[in-house]
């Protein structure tokens, strides 16, 4: 009879075990079956390749600007004379996109010529003119530049764009304290991406 009463009891157990069971299996298929039909109505529905333009910055370096005895306050004309600060632009990848040229300062922290705060020369000290392409694009007061945007450009797949920026001090600023003073900046590529 002992035997009778525990076959009993663990056949009893296993039916309350079963709707629980039996439940969590129905939710579980639920939640697979939704999650399927989810992936493929949401993935049929946007592109299944994206490729975008691959718009590369060669001989990245950091410029710099090192007052020396022969560097001083000078005009536009004898400015556009020094040696400039050369890259290229190239677009590697297989379709047309569009870039950003910046400039931005580098933090003089990360600089180890002795550079500090006070013997930083100031954007509104210096002058500039980029070339693209061997031909002049623009001149103005390096202050002047809005956004760090030195240019912005379309490019098409595999073209390049040579660029030389050349940077001096304004002999506007001749009275300003500019002796033995820096500038360090740095040229930076932003691809833009096109919305759909």
């Amino acid at each position: 009879m002992k035997m009778n009463e525990q076959e009993q009891r663990n056949d009893r157990e296993k039916k309350r075990q079963f709707p629980f069971l039996t439940l969590f299996v129905i939710i579980l298929l639920v939640l697979v079956f939704a999650l399927l039909f989810f992936s493929i109505y949401y993935r049929s529905k946007t592109p299944t390749k994206t490729e975008v333009a691959t718009v590369q910055l060669t001989v990245v370096d950091t410029g710099s600007i090192t007052v020396f005895d022969e560097m001083v306050p000078m005009s536009d004309e004898d400015g556009q004379k020094i040696t400039g600060y050369r890259l290229k632009v190239t677009n590697n990848g297989t379709q047309d996109g569009r870039f950003q040229l910046l400039i931005e300062d580098v933090p003089v922290g990360s600089i180890t010529d002795g550079c500090t705060p006070e013997n930083q020369l100031t954007r509104d000290q210096l002058r500039y003119t980029l070339y693209r392409n061997n031909q002049k694009i623009q001149t103005g007061d390096l202050s002047d530049i809005k956004m760090n945007i030195l240019d912005e450009q379309n490019i098409a797949s595999g073209q390049t764009y040579d660029y030389e920026l050349k940077i001096w001090i304004s002999e506007a600023k001749e009275d300003t304290d500019w002796m033995n003073r820096h500038y360090h900046y740095q040229l930076t590529i932003d691809p833009i991406t096109k919305e759909a």
